[in-house]
């Protein structure tokens, strides 16, 4: 059974200072217990309850509402030996009971109008008596839209013998104003497939922070001859200010169902490059699907990965966007990459699940120019895989957090050509550090105007966005002389055919 809790969050964009952080400790209860966590637990204010606390009780403007994916939700649990890895012997935490994909376990953090949540981390832990080997895929997205954050744990099990018995994963991750969230736990297997049937999830000491509107002068000092710099910085990027690669998300799927031929074609003269995402069905198909299951895009219910490419197609994916798109087909990957180059748009390929090998299978045997388009993946491993296959094939690296110069080294060691990362952790000290290593910069998922033009101003080489159209207004298509330039810059816009 799948073990999934979400968080739902409201963030803003601010550099204000940061208040101390809220943690929600669970701490126990005398004896074996489980007790379902209250609905309102730490709402508003630092309340406790029997077997958990709040500390420090700075968000005040923040309320919470907890809510359980499966018949027993959310609970409070000591067990002693069970969780022994999370806090010592004591085994206090907050479990995971039987919760679905279809209905996940949830937080919900609703933020007052002048204030803002930032999310720190949180630790995750296995049972003693699961002994199977795990992986957390955890992920932030829009309510109701595009994922911003997502990492994949180490290994993990209950007895320590394949992985980790229990770690921290930070999440530093800091929204857009006045825009929801929602914070995913997911367990899978090592391939990135939805397959594993346990209750033995908990988490401890979730971290976050209020962080106050910073305050505005009404009537700021006016510097009536400003100092001019005899020696102005060199800009690292050589490329034109504010060209930018309008990247459609999932096609463009504010128009049409996500990851269909459909919402590609519907980018076509809007987005420069379309990303889809790609797992694998159970004959060994590459297919386009975000999440694990078809349910929530599809009439139909399962594990892509449990499913033959057949019996996917032979489902609807297009009729939950609209009646419009009745009798739209999951897709294969060979026809997704297709309809884009058809419609001179560049496919960002994102590896969901399958391996190196299969993929590199597959662009050899459709003949696809490695020079045509991207591949994306959050692991690092396989786009070290994929670029030992073929050196020409552009990869990104998909991720969040602070950009540091270990962390490119480390990239560029792999062949990895760009970064592709949550808008949340990018600033201009960022854009600066990936441009000086030679490298591309990509931020995703952007969807309010006003960061759009912020990541311009920074110098960013391309967003990726659920409403491609509104990105262009502020990204014209750029002048053939203009092209070349970007060419000369490592960051070209030509669109080339497929092979023959």
């Amino acid at each position: 059974m799948n073990i999934r809790f979400t968080v739902t969050l409201a963030l803003l964009l601010a550099l204000a200072t940061v208040s101390q952080a809220t943690i929600i400790e669970f701490d126990g209860m005398a004896g074996n217990t489980n007790t379902t966590i209250p609905t309102t637990f730490g709402s508003n204010v630092s309340s406790n309850i029997a077997g958990a606390t709040v500390s420090n009780g700075a968000t005040t403007n923040i309320a919470l509402a907890w809510a359980g994916g499966g018949p027993k939700g959310w609970e409070v649990y000591v067990g002693g030996s069970y969780w022994a890895a999370m806090e010592d012997s004591s085994g206090k935490i907050g479990q995971m009971e039987y919760p679905t994909a279809a209905s996940p376990n949830t937080i919900t953090f609703t933020v007052g109008a002048d204030a803002t949540l930032k999310l720190n981390s949180v630790d995750i832990g296995m049972a003693t008596d699961k002994h199977d080997t795990y992986y957390w895929d955890v992920t932030i997205s829009e309510v109701g839209g595009a994922e911003v954050f997502s990492t994949l744990t180490a290994a993990m099990d209950g007895d320590g013998s394949s992985g980790v018995k229990a770690m921290t994963v930070p999440l530093n991750y800091t929204g857009t104003l006045g825009t929801d969230y929602v914070l995913a736990f997911n367990d899978v297997d090592g391939l990135g497939n939805d397959t594993i049937d346990t209750n033995g999830g908990a988490i401890d000491n979730l971290s976050f922070n209020q962080i106050p509107d910073p305050p505005v002068d009404p009537d700021p000092p006016v510097d009536p001859d400003p100092p001019v710099d005899p020696d102005p910085p060199v800009n690292p990027n050589p490329k034109p200010a504010g060209i930018v690669l309008v990247e459609a998300h999932r096609g463009n799927s504010r128009f049409a169902p996500e990851n269909t031929v459909a919402s590609i074609n519907a980018a076509a003269g809007v987005a420069d490059l379309t990303e889809f995402d790609v797992r694998v069905s159970s004959d060994g198909k590459l297919v386009l699907m975000h999440d694990s299951s078809v349910n929530r895009t599809t009439n139909g219910s399962g594990n892509v990965s449990s499913m033959t490419l057949a019996q996917l197609q032979a489902l609807d994916a297009g009729s939950w966007k609209s009646a419009s798109f009745v009798g739209e087909q999951v897709p294969t990957l060979t026809e997704a990459m297709d309809a884009a180059i058809a419609a001179n748009i560049e496919p960002l390929v994102e590896r969901k699940a399958g391996s190196a090998a299969a993929y590199h299978a597959e662009f050899v045997a459709e003949g696809f120019n490695p020079a045509d388009f991207r591949v994306i993946s959050f692991d690092s491993n396989f786009l070290r895989d994929l670029n030992a296959l073929d050196s020409a094939y552009q990869l990104g690296y998909l991720g969040s957090g602070t950009i540091t110069q270990t962390l490119i080294d480390s990239l560029l060691a792999k062949g990895i050509d760009f970064l592709d990362w949550g808008h949340g952790s990018i600033n201009q000290a960022a854009v600066d550090l990936v441009y000086a290593n030679g490298m591309e910069l990509h931020a995703w998922t952007v969807n309010s105007e006003a960061r759009m033009q912020q990541l311009i101003d920074f110098g960013i080489d391309g967003i990726t966005t659920d409403d491609p159209a509104l990105l262009r207004t502020l990204v014209p298509v750029p002048e053939p002389a203009t092209m070349s330039l970007l060419a000369l810059g490592g960051l070209s816009l030509l669109r080339r055919r497929r092979a023959a």
